[in-house]
């Protein structure tokens, strides 16, 4: 069978919870996930997933060409059945043209009418419980349960400790992560605030702050660390997102925006403090699972968009800025089991 996820880091990350309950309510069957060139390394480290394959949209399945010839090589694999947990038009019609005889997706997919089953996609309901209807279809009884929210484990990384070590991080010292980047720059907290609070951990709760982002938050994240001073180390650029999943479990805490490394970090079990701005938990997209803490205001604006965006459709940025640097590090240090002074309680 074929599950379709083509979305962002986050969407994929909140698949893999379905993928694992797929091989369980079909047991034997062989699993097929299609995905991003950017996402095929969740599903590989999966062990309920047999087959990863790219849908590269922006080079070799760009356009309607592209598209056609997907269709034919998938045609090719004889699938009998498809799940499809992106709901976007160009998904269900791939799956159409791929005749697959069983298609299950969202009836709020632009393309509902090209699958046989649609499922209702209810807003208000974590994303990973939404994705995990598109089975009820084949299992009416199916039920969320505690085990889902644990879908990544804990991998190991035993390559980055050297590495941790050449930055000043001893195997014993304990590790806050912070993640202040965003594709969207709606979504970032203010960079000022996230040197206050890397400042403010290190000095009372006695941590190592470790800056995280991708190569595109070098500059970001360097002036963070520069503002934050001694026991702030700037990674950001200097791991692949496999290295990244190995890296979150050897974290104590994860504070973040609303972004990808927040799921890897909840589906790891690691302790997830999120500042949220311009979309709200509401949506779906937080950090699922017991322990994790959402920061946000009450904004009659909010959300403005399923995403961030450039600038504030309002022009006042409230959403975040609303939201004080004492804030954020009092939730943090009781997420780290110490007094705001930072004796242990």
């Amino acid at each position: 069978m074929l599950l379709v996820q083509t979305s962002f880091l986050g969407d994929a990350l909140l698949t893999v919870p379905l993928a694992r309950r797929i091989k369980e309510t079909l047991p034997g069957c062989r699993l097929t996930v299609l995905t991003r060139p950017k996402t095929m390394d969740i599903f590989r480290r999966a062990s309920c997933v047999d087959e990863v394959l790219a849908y590269d949209k922006r080079a070799a399945h760009a356009g309607i060409r592209g598209l056609w010839s997907l269709s034919r090589a998938l045609r090719q694999q004889r699938f009998d059945l498809a799940l499809v947990a992106h709901r976007s038009f160009r998904s269900a019609l791939l799956v159409w043209l791929a005749r697959i005889p069983h298609r299950i997706g969202f009836s709020s997919s632009a393309g509902w009418f090209l699958f046989n089953r649609t499922v209702f996609f209810p807003w208000g309901m974590p994303e990973l419980e939404r994705n995990l209807a598109l089975l009820l279809p084949l299992k009416p009884d199916l039920r969320s349960e505690s085990g889902d929210s644990l879908y990544l484990g804990r991998a190991g990384g035993e390559g980055l400790a050297g590495r941790l070590r050449s930055s000043g991080v001893a195997d014993g010292d304990r590790l806050v992560g912070i993640h202040p980047g965003s594709v969207w720059p709606t979504k970032r907290w203010p960079a000022e605030r996230y040197a206050e609070l890397a400042r403010e951990l290190v000095a009372r709760a006695r941590v190592k702050v470790l800056l995280l982002g991708g190569k595109e938050d070098a500059a970001l994240n360097a002036g963070i660390a520069e503002a934050a001073g001694p026991g702030a180390v700037n990674w950001a650029g200097l791991t692949t997102l496999p290295e990244l999943m190995d890296l979150v479990p050897r974290l104590s805490l994860l504070v973040t925006n609303d972004s990808g490394p927040m799921h890897i970090a909840a589906g790891s079990g690691v302790p997830t403090l999120a500042i949220f701005g311009p979309t709200t938990r509401e949506l779906g997209f937080f950090p699922y699972g017991e322990g994790h803490r959402v920061l946000q205001v009450p904004l009659e604006c909010r959300p403005c968009g399923l995403h961030g965006s450039r600038s504030c459709p309002e022009g006042h940025f409230l959403c975040m800025r609303l939201i004080g640097a004492r804030e954020v590090l009092d939730n943090a240090m009781e997420m780290l089991g110490k007094s705001p002074e930072g004796t242990s309680p």
